[in-house]
């Protein structure tokens, strides 16, 4: 079972992350953002947020399972990045293939969820796939 509320918190630090990504502010730079990005997603998944949002699903989950820990939560997470990185998405290509990858995290570790957390990743699911 997902350890719920770990994960509550960890998408808590992801959205106060990509509000600050969307607000823009302008004391921090496209690098730096991208810099603490990788830096939070190092922290938490162990890899650079880059092969998050960019390596082969199949082969990202692989790499989880090697951790032997966490595997869920680490599923869940991706998803919860690819699905905030659709929405800062400019480029429609782009935009449909961060959707995919969240539809695909969040598909698979959704019969491990129970409660508030299922309820808004059914929510999560059912906005990407509408759109």
């Amino acid at each position: 079972m997902i350890r719920q509320d770990y994960l509550l918190r960890l998408i808590e630090q992801l959205g106060v992350f990509f509000r600050r990504a969307l607000a823009n502010e302008s004391s921090t730079s496209s690098e730096a953002l991208a810099s603490q990005l990788d830096q939070l997603t190092d922290e938490v998944i162990g890899l650079p947020g880059e092969l998050i949002l960019s390596l082969p699903v199949e082969e990202l989950v692989s790499l989880f399972e090697l951790s032997d820990r966490m595997v869920n939560e680490k599923c869940f997470l991706a998803g919860e990045i690819n699905r905030i990185r659709a929405q800062l998405e400019t480029q429609p290509v782009e935009q449909a293939i961060h959707k995919d990858r969240a539809i695909f995290f969040f598909s698979m570790v959704l019969p491990h969820l129970s409660g508030e957390l299922k309820d808004q990743t059914n929510n999560k699911l059912d906005a990407l796939n509408s759109d």
